[in-house]
């Protein structure tokens, strides 16, 4: 039963240390321009998801590549070209914390 009950503590205190990796405001937001400005959607694509945001969650593995974990959107061609376009973006300029999720919105509206 000690045996139990350290385990699960140390257990809980490793997932509480793993999960308190803080990120400045600064390094999200740079991040974030970073990535805004690499995005190019279709002309159809601006079409079809002008007025909708979606709500982009991802990480920087270990290796310096976006995996994109969940977009939030009603629009599809948004979502696919989102998805699409960040696991093959480079990130190399901006410091990250590997592993990290970030969160970022996109908007779509007619300029």
């Amino acid at each position: 039963m000690k045996k139990f009950l350290i385990t699960a503590l140390l257990s809980v205190f490793c997932f509480s240390m793993q999960a308190a990796t803080i990120v400045s405001a600064k390094d999200h937001n740079d991040l974030v321009r970073t990535i805004l400005k690499q995005l190019r959607f279709s002309d159809e694509v601006k079409e079809e998801a002008n007025g909708t945001n979606a709500i982009v969650n991802f990480i920087i593995n270990d290796k310096g590549i976006i995996e994109v974990k969940e977009v939030i959107t009603d629009n599809k061609a948004a979502k696919e070209s989102i998805e699409r376009q960040m696991s093959s973006m480079p990130i190399n300029k901006t410091p990250v914390l590997p592993n990290t999720l970030y969160t970022m919105k996109v908007s779509f509206t007619q300029q």
